[in-house]
């Protein structure tokens, strides 16, 4: 009885972890290149030191990676963007650098804006990006492109192969914490916000879309905002 239900179990294991197997070799290989990256990047909340981001991105080594600037613990190296205001300091820095394959553009894979509070002394992750290297590159159907207000299981349906598929970045921003105020001391960032983009071309392959869609909270959708 012991010896037929062992038997049993093993040859589920075994199904088990050959469908388990099947559906990762079937994933597209942009993914599973790209994977350590996108683990650190989802990983990366907002509110984070920088030091914590350090910590993520270089491991135990991390300490040589940062520096005190302006009374502020940041990281060594020239920042993508580096402003502010007398009573705030921003910085906006990129990991991972790399070739997007489609065409040929230098990217960081990853992008991360620091803010500092009110006439505070540590920066803090604002918004996060995530740069793929291999994004898809699908076609419309024909007499079919993408529109303003569109979803994005909408876009999938007038496409071919696997939809949008994989994208070409995304953006999650949350600065409600920061507290932001405009002239009139109302918070100017009172929401957070996800965003992302996808590459795809026309049917006759002569048109490239880039296309821009962003998260509503309330629906829990995507909807197309830009096209180019």
């Amino acid at each position: 009885m012991d010896a037929t239900v062992n038997k049993k179990s093993l040859l589920t294991l075994i199904i088990t972890l050959t469908l388990i197997l099947s559906v990762i070799l079937m994933l597209p290989k942009s993914i599973n290149a790209a994977s350590k990256e996108y683990e650190v990047y989802k990983k990366i909340e907002t509110g984070m030191t920088a030091t914590q981001v350090a910590k993520l991105v270089y491991g135990k080594k991390y300490k040589k990676y940062l520096k005190k600037e302006y009374g502020v613990t940041t990281f060594k190296g020239d920042p993508l963007y580096f402003g502010g205001t007398e009573d705030r300091m921003i910085y906006e820095f990129g990991f991972y650098e790399t070739k997007r394959k489609n065409d040929k553009e230098l990217i960081d894979q990853i992008t991360i804006g620091l803010f500092t509070k009110a006439k505070g002394k540590t920066l803090y992750v604002g918004f996060k990006n995530y740069n793929t290297e291999n994004p898809t590159v699908n076609r419309f159907h024909k007499n079919k492109k993408p529109k303003i207000g569109m979803s994005n299981s909408q876009i999938d349906e007038i496409m071919y192969g696997n939809g949008l598929g994989v994208f070409r970045d995304i953006t999650y921003e949350n600065l409600t914490f920061l507290k932001i105020l405009n002239d009139k001391g109302k918070n100017m960032f009172p929401e957070k916000k996800s965003r992302i983009s996808y590459v795809a071309k026309s049917y006759s392959k002569k048109t490239d879309y880039l296309i821009y869609l962003e998260y509503d909270y309330k629906k829990k959708k995507y909807f197309v905002t830009e096209v180019y």
